[in-house]
């Protein structure tokens, strides 16, 4: 997995220059096609110090500040969550996402490891 997202077009955060101050890797969420995301609660814990990661706020089709009305970048049923700064190496992170999808409560967890492309 990439490690950092440093260039984008158009960027997620427009508040924010990549280049100069990359955010960590993106983890998508998809719900049901045609229904509405809605991320509550999300946590990045690096699995091998048990440190939580600071993480930016939500982005879903309804908070996605690029949409406009013809050109919705992020669908109703989609999100993603990303790190305030890039990923360490080669390290095992367990995140857990809290939401809705068209109404109905979900929890997820999982965990993946990073690798060594840094981008």
């Amino acid at each position: 997995m990439v490690r950092s997202l440093r260039n984008e077009t158009p960027n997620p955060f427009p508040e924010r220059d990549l280049f100069a101050h990359p955010v960590g890797a993106s983890i998508a969420v998809v719900g049901s096609v045609g229904s509405i995301l809605a991320i509550s609660s999300v946590s990045v814990v690096n699995a091998k110090t048990g440190a939580a990661v600071p993480i930016l706020a939500p982005v879903t089709g309804s908070t996605d500040r690029n949409a406009t009305a013809d050109n919705k970048i992020v669908e109703d049923n989609e999100g993603f969550i990303s790190t305030s700064s890039p990923l360490e190496a080669n390290t095992p992170y367990q995140v857990t996402l809290i939401g809705t999808t068209g109404g109905t409560n979900f929890s997820r967890s999982f965990t993946f490891t990073t690798g060594d492309i840094k981008f």
